[in-house]
């Protein structure tokens, strides 16, 4: 893996633990309210998508080393 694929990876392994942290915390308190006034604190949707979506970006580095595959299928009569 060349140096700029293994800089990308080590990014969004760094940006999946926050938003791994971010969704623990909004799991723990999402909204609480000050008053008479409510405060949420996050998008829990948008912080999952986020996860999966880091999650692929590190599957397709790791396990294929960010290298798309394509295979060509040629029919034949039997």
């Amino acid at each position: 893996m060349d140096q700029s694929k293994r800089e990308r990876l080590a990014r969004y392994k760094r940006q999946r633990e926050k938003y791994l942290k971010a969704e623990e915390a909004v799991l723990n308190a999402q909204s609480y309210s000050i008053g008479s006034r409510e405060v949420t604190r996050a998008n829990l949707p948008e912080i999952t998508r986020m996860i999966e979506y880091l999650d692929d970006k590190i599957d397709t580095l790791e396990c294929r080393g960010g290298k798309r595959q394509t295979f060509r299928v040629i029919p034949r009569d039997l």
